[in-house]
């Protein structure tokens, strides 16, 4: 697989940098943009092929708000997230195509990597 686009929308910076560096290791033909909130990554204006965000970036734009920002572009989005509270509204999006797949933390990059495979 070469020169696929993967954005990270991740707020904490050990994970967003975990998940950046990992799959840039396991994928060294990809080419992974990271960023800190939503509102940075709507910023990147190159070619997307996934994105991996975060549900709970803290203050603006949560991980389901971006989804569905991006929801007529058809990019494939995993959106990542702890908040067991919010499954329903995660499982509605995927049902609307919004997300392609809510992935529960904690996650393995393995995981990640094999899900935006399974899309490329």
């Amino acid at each position: 697989m070469n020169d696929y686009t993967v954005l990270i929308a991740e707020d904490d910076e050990f994970i967003r940098e975990c998940y950046k560096v990992l799959i840039e290791r396991m994928e060294p033909s990809w080419h992974v943009h990271a960023y800190t909130t939503a509102e940075e990554a709507m910023e990147y204006t190159g070619s997307v092929n996934c994105v991996i965000t975060d549900y709970d970036m803290g203050a603006g734009m949560s991980g389901l708000d971006f989804a569905y920002a991006l929801a007529d572009r058809r990019i494939p989005v995993f959106l990542v997230s702890g908040s067991i509270d919010k499954q329903a509204d995660f499982r509605q999006a995927e049902h609307e195509g919004v997300i392609k797949q809510f992935v529960p933390k904690p996650v393995r990059t393995r995981t990640l990597i094999d899900l935006i495979r399974q899309q490329l």
